[in-house]
C-alpha cells in the first residue's frame, strides 16, 4: 500500500509536464538558473508539487529522525547491562544508518532552503547561480558521497589482491576442465 502511495505521488508529480507549452521547468542560460513556466500551471508546479512536497518530505524525515533518536537513547538506557557482542554490533549498524539519515536530511534541508529562500536575497547572477543551480548539484554529489562513506567496505581495498588471485585460480580450474 505504501509503494502504491509513493507511485501515485510520483505520477501526480510528473503529469503536468505533459503539457510542455504551459507546464515546464527549463534552464535559462542568461540567468544560469532553472525557471518554472510563468503560467498558472507553472505556479502550481512551483508551489504545490515542488515546494510543499519538499517541505512535507523534510518534516516527515525530521520526525522520523527525532523519533529514531529518542528510541535509540531509550533502548541504550534500558539495555546497558544486558548487551551481547551481537547486540552491540547491530546497535553500531543502526547508529550508522541513523547518522547517514541525519546527514542526508541536513543536505536536503540545505538544498530546499537555498533554492526557495537564500536565492531570493540577492539578484546578482553569480550569487543566484551559486545558491541555486550549484547548490543543487553540490547536494546531489554529497548525497552520493554520504552513501559511499557509510556503505563502502574498507576491507575491500586491503583484500583486492586476494580477490584477483581467487578469480585467476577459478579461471585456471575452468580452463583445465575443458581440456
Amino acid at each position: 500500500m505504501l509503494i502504491g502511495f509513493v507511485w501515485s505521488m510520483a505520477i501526480g508529480h510528473i503529469i503536468p509536464y505533459f503539457w510542455r507549452d504551459t507546464c515546464y521547468v527549463a534552464y535559462d542560460p542568461p540567468s544560469w538558473t532553472w525557471v518554472f513556466g510563468d503560467t498558472p500551471c507553472g505556479y502550481i508546479i512551483t508551489t504545490y508539487t515542488d515546494y510543499y512536497t519538499s517541505v512535507a518530505i523534510f518534516v516527515a524525515m525530521s520526525s522520523l529522525d527525532i523519533s529514531t533518536f529518542t528510541l535509540l537513547v531509550l533502548y541504550r538506557r534500558s539495555s546497558r547491562l544486558s548487551s551481547t557482542d551481537e547486540v552491540k554490533r547491530r546497535r553500531r549498524v543502526e547508529i550508522r544508518f541513523f547518522t547517514q539519515s541525519c546527514i542526508q536530511g541536513v543536505l536536503f534541508f540545505y538544498e530546499v532552503f537555498n533554492f526557495y529562500y537564500v536565492t531570493t536575497l540577492n539578484t546578482e547572477q553569480w550569487y543566484v547561480f551559486m545558491t541555486s543551480t550549484f547548490a543543487w548539484e553540490f547536494c546531489h554529489c554529497f548525497d552520493g558521497l554520504v552513501v559511499v562513506m557509510f556503505h563502502f567496505k574498507r576491507s575491500f581495498i586491503r583484500k583486492s589482491s586476494q580477490a584477483t588471485v581467487v578469480f585467476s585460480r577459478a579461471s585456471e580450474v575452468r580452463s583445465t576442465k575443458k581440456i
